[in-house]
């Protein structure tokens, strides 16, 4: 998943030691507290690996230290594979990956993931309708996001890219815990100024770079990409005609109001107790 930008190339599959760590403490700090995310089960470091980028020859195998010396690795680096088992590796990006001969989706990535949901979740698949698993996704991912929020922690990078369809939050190495707090402002004005805007949540994507360009980890950043990633769920849906996005992204605020709420609800109860 993780890629180092190098003089010689890309080096693709290898983690960084210490960001593999990271990742693996957020994620069991996530799952303990009921956010959706993959379970990290093995770091290994690395001595060698595998390249096509020394002596012409495909594949061959160097040591890590060699690597570093040719500058297909990072000078600084300790690179590590992570092992981590998901429900899906599918994230919601993959349903816009089309066949080029076709022109049709390369796989029935949102079917498969209805399917699967509907045996976690025990509910039979002819009851488990695309409409009730996008319900069940807004609400989950609102829930998810609200509850990393509250934890204190913003995800920084929570794409299309980084959701995958059975709801979980994943690469958590972007994970940060932004000094402000969350708002429930934040996300009313986030939606209103969609709204507002000339074509509406028809155009929300052409507010995305504003927001993954920015430096600053935020809630405000995360919560919008968030909404971006439901909407792009909805358009590759086969209910984008039947059910409108705007009722499906209300799933999403109200879920995250609700659990941002409770905190607040919680510390006045014991005021008056």
């Amino acid at each position: 998943e993780h890629i180092h930008e190098v003089r010689k190339g890309v080096v693709r599959g290898i983690i960084d030691y210490a960001v593999a760590l990271k990742d693996a403490s957020i994620a069991e700090e996530f799952s303990s507290n009921g956010i959706r995310t993959y379970r990290v089960i093995a770091i290994t470091k690395l001595k060698e690996i595998v390249t096509n980028l020394t002596r012409n020859k495909p594949q061959e195998k160097i040591s890590v230290e060699e690597a570093k010396k040719l500058l297909i690795l990072p000078p600084d680096s300790d690179p590590a594979l992570e092992i981590r088992a998901f429900g899906t590796r599918e994230r919601i990006a993959d349903l816009s990956i089309v066949d080029p001969k076709y022109k049709t989706p390369a796989r029935n990535s949102f079917e498969d993931a209805r399917l699967m949901v509907s045996q976690e979740v025990g509910i039979p698949e002819k009851e488990f309708t695309p409409k009730k698993y996008i319900e069940w996704f807004a609400d989950t991912l609102g829930k998810n996001v609200a509850q990393m929020h509250t934890l204190g922690f913003a995800h920084g990078y929570l794409t299309r890219h980084n959701i995958t369809l059975d709801c979980r939050i994943i690469d958590l190495d972007s994970v940060e815990r932004p000094r402000e707090h969350p708002e429930e402002s934040d996300l009313s004005e986030i939606i209103d100024a969609v709204k507002a805007s000339p074509r509406g949540f028809d155009g929300i994507d052409e507010h995305l770079d504003r927001f993954e360009d920015e430096p600053k980890t935020t809630y405000a950043k995360d919560m919008f990409t968030a909404i971006v990633a439901l909407h792009e769920l909805h358009k590759f849906s086969p209910i984008k005609y039947k059910v409108s996005f705007e009722e499906i992204m209300e799933l999403f605020k109200q879920s995250y109001l609700d659990i941002l709420q409770k905190p607040f609800i919680e510390h006045l109860r014991r005021e008056v107790e």
